[in-house]
C-alpha cells in the first residue's frame, strides 16, 4: 500500500511539473509578444520571434528575435539608439549577476562605444555589446538580454557601412547566461589602471594629462598595491605619454606573460558620444593600437614606437 502511495506521489509531482512548464512557456510567449509589439530604435528592423534554444539534444530555453541595421551613423550614434531601446525593454546593466543595477546612462555608451569598436577576430565581426535585465509581466519574472555587434572591416574607416546586428533573448526560466563574467563584472587590473588615470584627470582637470610626472602620480597608489602589475609610459614622437604597457609579473614559473598596450588618450566626447563617466566598468579590447586609439581600447602586445 505505501509502495502505491509513492508511485502516486511521484506521479503528481511529475504532472505538477510538466503543468509549471507550460504555464512557464505560456507566461513567456506573452512577454516576447509584447516586448516584439515595442516600437525598435528608428531605423532598425525586427525579425520574427524564433526559438531561444535547440536542436535536440539542447535544450529550448526560450524565444528571440533579431534586429537588423545598416548605418554609416558614428558608434556613437548607433550607441545611444540601442541603448535607447533596451531601456524602453527595461533592460540597463552590463552584469548577468545583477540584472536589475541600473548603470549610469553614460557608462553604458562608453561600453557601447569601446564595444562595437573592439575587433575580437579576424572574421570581422565587432565585439559583442550585451545588456542585462528582468522583464516582470504580472508575477511572471524572465531574464532579459539585449546584445549588438557590428560587421566590421578592417581598417576601421569613419564614413564606412556598416551592419547592426542585435538580439532580444526572452529566458522562460532561470539560466547561466554567461559563466565567463566576474562577479564584479568586469573587474581586472587592466580596468583598475584605466579608472586610476581617469580619476585622477578628472580631479585634476587643469593638469597636464600626457606629462610622464602626472601620470606617475595617477598611478602611484595603484602600483603600491599591486605590485604583480609592471606598468612602463610609452611616449609619443612628441614625449607625451598617450598609451601605456603592462605586463604581470607572477607568472607561475616556466610561464610567459604577454603584456598589453592601453591607450591613455584624453577622452572625447565627441567619439563616445556622452561626457565623460568619470568611472569605467569595461576597457575596449581591439585587435591593433594605432597612434590615435581612443581612451580605454587595449590590445595584445607591446606598443608600437610612434
Amino acid at each position: 500500500m505505501r509502495f502505491r502511495q509513492i508511485i502516486t506521489i511521484s506521479i503528481l509531482l511529475c504532472l505538477f511539473s510538466a503543468c509549471s512548464l507550460r504555464a512557464a512557456n505560456k507566461a513567456g510567449e506573452r512577454a516576447i509578444t509584447k516586448l516584439h509589439a515595442i516600437s525598435p530604435t528608428s531605423g532598425y528592423k525586427l525579425s520574427e520571434v524564433m526559438v531561444l534554444g535547440g536542436p535536440a539534444p539542447f535544450p529550448k530555453v526560450g524565444k528571440s528575435f533579431n534586429l537588423t541595421r545598416s548605418s554609416t551613423n558614428p558608434v556613437a550614434d548607433e550607441c545611444k539608439k540601442i541603448n535607447a531601446y533596451a531601456k524602453r525593454l527595461g533592460v540597463a546593466s552590463l552584469s548577468d549577476d545583477f540584472p536589475t543595477k541600473i548603470f549610469a546612462k553614460n557608462q553604458l555608451q562608453f561600453v557601447c562605444v569601446n564595444s562595437l569598436n573592439s575587433v575580437g577576430t579576424e572574421i570581422g565581426v565587432s565585439t559583442s555589446f550585451n545588456l542585462y535585465g528582468i522583464y516582470q509581466d504580472g508575477k511572471d519574472k524572465f531574464q532579459l538580454v539585449v546584445s549588438l555587434n557590428r560587421e566590421t572591416k578592417l581598417p576601421v574607416k569613419a564614413g564606412s557601412k556598416y551592419r547592426y546586428n542585435g538580439t532580444v533573448s526572452l529566458y522562460f526560466k532561470q539560466t547561466e547566461i554567461d559563466p565567463n563574467t566576474s562577479k564584479d563584472q568586469p573587474v581586472d587590473g587592466n580596468l583598475s589602471v584605466l579608472n586610476a588615470i581617469g580619476q585622477y584627470r578628472f580631479t585634476h582637470p587643469n593638469s597636464d594629462p600626457y606629462s610622464s610626472a602626472n601620470v606617475g602620480s595617477a598611478l602611484r597608489d595603484f602600483s603600491k598595491s599591486n605590485k604583480e602589475i609592471s606598468i612602463k609610459q610609452i611616449p609619443d614622437s612628441g614625449g607625451q605619454i598617450t598609451h601605456l604597457e603592462l605586463v604581470a609579473t607572477d607568472s607561475p614559473k616556466g610561464e610567459q606573460s604577454f603584456p598589453y598596450c592601453m591607450s591613455i588618450r584624453k577622452f572625447d566626447p565627441k567619439h563616445f558620444g556622452t561626457p565623460d563617466p568619470g568611472k569605467y566598468v569595461a576597457v575596449g579590447y581591439v585587435w591593433a593600437l594605432s597612434r590615435e586609439s581612443h581612451f580605454g581600447e587595449i590590445a595584445t602586445g607591446t606598443c608600437p614606437k610612434w
